[in-house]
């Protein structure tokens, strides 16, 4: 038993580098959190927030029409180095348009408010969002290709030093968003940098254009599927952006990258369900299936909840001693996400069944309603109840997209 210990573990290396990156990753956004709020206060760290959103907005787009489809077509194609060539031809156009239109968004923001005004940030977010989308692609490249090691390397420099680059600016009494955005920007442009040396290149013609239709006949239902589901979950804190200003969005942030420590198990559970409701599916059949998801939430269940009462019940000590005691009147927000999770985390078990018994229609059907939703109530309740307005606005997103589910499920299953 014990000699095959070592046997496992070397067959799952790649699994394991992936899981490490990942929580290396997570543990680096939650310390960068902490740090900025720390340095610069909530209100500076609302807007790093805010423009870190556009980042994320176009990583999420680039999920859709790069990275899915790349890890499904590759395998299909016989020279897979030149078609992965092709693919950073594609990526790094995306890039040039992700950056110009980060540019315009900016641009338009801090001419028409003047509050989100912050020198340097005009020219270093649209650069920082080019750079991100390209070391990211990078790393979804190495995992095509099972290189786990190389990613985990290459996320060490891009991730690893953003903690440094922080404090270092700190001391030298040059830390902004605007510098903190080129610190990071530098360190990907260096990674990206070494990875386009080793890429094989390809020249930009009819091949390109083939592997773009290719491409857009695989993902233009997941293109408009990722715009609904970032619409969905973000409108609401989105427009409370507008509304509210810098410090609520802050203290928004804090409450959810305090949630992030979840994630690392969401991950964990992404990693192991659905591969294992699949095999009970085609083994043992529907009922079989059902009854492995409801041991499974039963048992995670208790587990986030723990996770989640604690926080909750030690939120002002949370606060005061990794935020700072200033911001001790804002416990509640912490309350009012662990409520959230609740949901979000039966939400994650219910998209494996969904999944597991391949009605992927109900998720699209899903992000419809909700993201309607956000948009037509985010202006009341932000409007009349401000922080309180969100915190019931992304529960109740919450709330509808997993009833919604369970019924549409329901009426799926009884047909199977």
């Amino acid at each position: 038993m014990l000699k095959s210990i070592p046997i496992k573990i070397v067959e799952k290396k790649h699994q394991l580098t992936v899981l490490l990156d990942q929580a290396m990753v997570s543990g680096v956004n939650f310390l960068v959190a902490i740090l900025m709020t720390r340095f610069l206060g909530l209100e500076e760290f609302g807007v790093f927030a805010t423009v870190w959103m556009l980042v994320l907005f176009f990583s999420s787009v680039q999920q859709a029409v790069i990275v899915a489809p790349m890890f499904t077509l590759t395998a299909q194609e016989e020279d897979k180095e030149s078609f992965l060539g092709q693919v950073f031809n594609l990526q790094f156009l995306f890039s040039i348009i992700a950056a110009v239109q980060s540019f315009i968004v900016v641009f338009v923001v801090f001419n028409f408010n003047n509050e989100w005004y912050r020198e340097g940030i005009l020219f270093s977010l649209p650069f920082t969002v080019a750079l991100f989308l390209l070391q990211d692609f990078f790393r979804r490249k190495f995992f095509v290709e099972n290189s786990g090691g190389i990613v985990f390397l290459s996320d060490l420099v891009t991730y690893g030093l953003q903690p440094i680059i922080i404090i270092g600016l700190y001391y030298l009494n040059l830390l902004s968003i605007h510098t903190f955005l080129v610190g990071i920007s530098s360190c990907m442009l260096l990674v990206c940098a070494i990875h386009f040396l080793r890429i094989k290149k390809q020249q930009l013609g009819m091949e390109t254009k083939r592997v773009f239709y290719q491409f857009w006949a695989f993902s233009k239902h997941l293109f408009y599927t990722s715009l609904l589901q970032w619409l969905s979950g973000n409108y609401i804190i989105v427009f409370a952006t507008g509304v509210l200003g810098p410090l609520a969005i802050g203290i928004i942030r804090i409450a959810q990258n305090l949630m992030g420590v979840l994630h690392i198990l969401f991950l964990t559970l992404e990693n192991l369900i659905p591969i294992e409701a699949s095999k009970i599916l085609k083994r043992k059949g529907k009922e079989r299936t059902l009854d492995f998801f409801k041991r499974i939430t039963i048992k995670t269940g208790v587990v986030t909840v723990f996770i989640l009462v604690l926080m909750s019940v030690f939120s002002s000590f949370i606060i005061k001693h990794i935020y700072g005691a200033e911001y001790l009147e804002y416990n509640y927000v912490i309350i009012g996400f662990s409520f959230i999770y609740i949901f979000i985390f039966l939400g994650t078990i219910m998209r494996f069944v969904v999944r597991t018994f391949e009605e992927n229609r109900i998720v699209l059907e899903n992000y419809i309603i909700t993201g309607a939703f956000s948009l037509l109530s985010a202006g009341f309740l932000v409007t009349n109840y401000e922080l309180n307005g969100v915190l019931i606005g992304l529960a109740l997103v919450q709330i509808i997209s997993l009833v919604y589910t369970l019924v549409r499920l329901n009426i799926q299953l009884k047909t199977k």
